[in-house]
Parts: structure tokens; sequence; C-alpha cells
């Protein structure tokens, strides 16, 4: 059995939706590992019971590929590069509350999913890069053009887009804030979010900034669509981000894949990445929403 590094996740054995929900309030992420038993379905049951699924942005595009025709079931964002650690979606509103992951079939070396608790990598920074990301919002600016909106938005004219952001406006935290606006078909947007943010295990740095920063754009990965900037559109100091690079390497741990393994992650508490890898058989396929009975 391939050894899960450090304290995290918690390793469990059974697929009790309310028992899994449990540990993940507790621990944040859990890997649920029952050699030979978990199926696609089984993944796909247990994630309804626990979410409402959405459809990500990506899904149909050049990251992400639907699995069997159903859009909120879909591989990992494709290539085999080092994906730094981030908060799925935290540079719009409506990220989603938990990310499930399923694996077919493991890489032959490296692909090991990573991961880093928020809430200790915030408590554990040097005071004065506690005291200024504990002060700052990011301002996430993006770009849409009408395959991504229509994707996100289940949009098919600007009329339902419309619809659909206003119940994006009304779902948003009030620290939150959008403002998008549509410049022909292209929809641009900007969504202002603490670096820090608030959790029921206490502040957290959780958000996408190293993995926007310290990714190389690639067919894989559209960056030029994504910018982050602080309030007076001056870019998040280096030195700061740095640091914080540091001190999340230290407590990032390896989650080694097993064929069948499922991994469920709070996206507000925990991030996560990938390592690289060059075996092109790997295929783990995500889920990802929001809390049944929430929002």
């Amino acid at each position: 059995m391939t050894e899960v590094l450090g304290t995290r996740p918690a390793l469990i054995t059974y697929d009790d939706p309310g028992r899994v929900l449990a540990a993940v309030e507790a621990d944040g992420a859990v890997l649920l590992r029952r050699p030979g038993t978990m199926t696609l379905d089984g993944f796909v049951a247990l994630s309804e019971a626990l979410i409402r699924p959405m459809v990500y942005h990506g899904t149909n595009m050049v990251e992400r590929d639907p699995v069997a025709g159903d859009v909120r079931t879909t591989t990992v964002n494709k290539g085999r590069d080092e994906i730094p650690l981030h908060r799925e979606a935290s540079y719009a509103p409506g990220a989603p509350d938990l990310l499930m992951f399923y694996c077919v079939t493991p890489a032959d070396a490296g692909g090991q999913t990573t991961l880093c608790d928020g809430v200790q990598l915030f408590a554990e920074l040097p005071a004065a890069v506690r005291a200024f990301v504990s002060e700052v919002d990011l301002y996430w600016r993006w770009t849409a053009p009408p395959d991504r909106w229509k994707q996100t938005l289940q949009a098919s004219t600007r009329s339902e887009a419309d619809v659909a952001l206003e119940r994006l406006r009304a779902g948003i935290r009030p620290w939150e804030m959008l403002d998008v606006r549509f410049d022909g078909d292209v929809l641009h947007g900007v969504f202002r979010t603490p670096c820090v943010i608030p959790t029921r295990s206490g502040a957290s740095f959780c958000n996408s900034l190293m993995s926007w920063e310290n990714r190389a754009k690639s067919v894989y990965y559209p960056r030029d669509l994504l910018h982050a900037s602080l309030a007076d559109g001056s870019e998040f100091p280096r030195g700061t981000l740095a640091a914080i690079v540091e001190v999340s390497a230290r407590l990032t741990v390896d989650v080694g894949w097993e064929p069948g393994d499922t991994l469920v992650v709070d996206n507000g508490r925990y991030l996560h990445g990938r390592r690289a890898f060059t075996d092109p058989g790997r295929r783990i396929l995500v889920r990802m929403g929001y809390l049944r009975g929430a929002r």
C-alpha cells in the first residue's frame, strides 16, 4: 500500500456519506481507500450524496474532458507538468465547497496530488507576512470568450447569461465583490476576494496566487485569460510570495494514488496541486460542487 505522507489527509475505509462528511469537516481532507471495491459508479454516487455538482469552466475546452458524456465528471487538468498549490476556482464567485478526486490509473512514477492546509500555512507564516496578507484583497481580472461563459453559466444567450450572473451575485460572500460587463460577445470580470478567507477551522491562506504566478502558460493552461493584482493594480510582492511558497513547501504532503482511491478535499481549507509525471496512462477524475443543504 502506498504510504500517505504526514498526518493529512486522514485515511478512511468507509464510504457512508455522513461519516465521510464528518471526517472532512474534522480533518479538511480524507483519502478513502478500499482496494478493489470503489468503482466509478460508486464514486459518482458518493459525490451526489455529498454535493450538488457544478460544471467547471474548463470542461469541454482543451484543459479537461467530460467522462461518459457527463460534464460534471471530468478529467483533471490535462498535461503532465507540475501544478503549484491553489484553491480551485478561487478567482471567481461560486468556488466549490468540496473537491472529489477518483483514481482510475496512477502514474507509474510521480503524479502525486499535493495538499497543503491553508489554516496551518497561515498560522506558520512569518509575522510580517501574516500581517500583510491579513489586510489585502486580491483582484482577479478575467476574460471569458463565448465558449467559456456559455459553459460556465450553462447559458446559450446573453440574456440567459445575465440571469445566471445575477444568481452568482446573489450568492457571493459578504467579503467578495463581482463586477462584470460584456464587450460584444466577450465577458470581462473583476472578482475581489480576501487573500486570507474565513473558514470553520480558522483563517486560511487558500487562493490561487502560487499557481498563477508560478505556472507557465501552456496549451492546457490559458494563463493570459486571468490576471491577479492588489487594489491599486500593483502586483503581489514577489518577496512576500516567495516566503509563502517556502513555508508551503515545508507543509505540503503528497498523496500517492492507488486504483480506486477517492480523495475528498475542503476547498476553503486545503490548497492542492500535483507533481510532474511522464506516464501517459495516468487517469485521475474529479467532481466538485456545493455541500448539500448549503447555499
